[in-house]
């Protein structure tokens, strides 16, 4: 139901549209921002994708050596990710961005830990 304004007159139906939601303003991210997203992006890379180059997702069995050394880039991968999720985090004091950072590279980390164990023990 439309009011209508001191004169008596019914506004239009442009001008009930106008009002009825406020214009969106997308966000503009920072530099900061941007790099800590780049970094996070690193560290996943780093220990998902250097790992799977050395010891293949289906062999069943790796060397200790392979294993280990594929288990140091996940650690190593995690390790950005969490650093940069807490340089961020610093920055801004949102404790989501905390959470959505750091649960990552715990997963990241344990699942490193879950596959080096199989991989040299030759569990599966």
């Amino acid at each position: 139901m439309a009011t209508t304004d001191l004169h008596g007159s019914q506004p239009t139906v442009a001008q009930a549209e106008e009002h009825a939601q406020p214009p969106i303003r997308w966000p503009h991210p920072n530099r900061s921002s941007v790099l800590t997203i780049a970094l996070w992006a690193l560290g996943l890379l780093v220990a998902l994708g250097v790992p799977a180059a050395i010891v293949p997702p289906n062999q069943k069995t790796a060397t200790a050596a392979a294993a280990w050394t594929a288990f140091a880039f996940t650690a190593l991968g995690a390790a950005f990710m969490i650093t940069a999720t807490a340089w961020h985090f610093r920055r801004t004091k949102d404790s989501g961005i905390l959470l959505l950072g750091i649960v990552p590279g715990a997963t990241v980390m344990i699942g490193g830990i879950i596959l080096a164990t199989v991989k040299i023990l030759n569990f599966v």
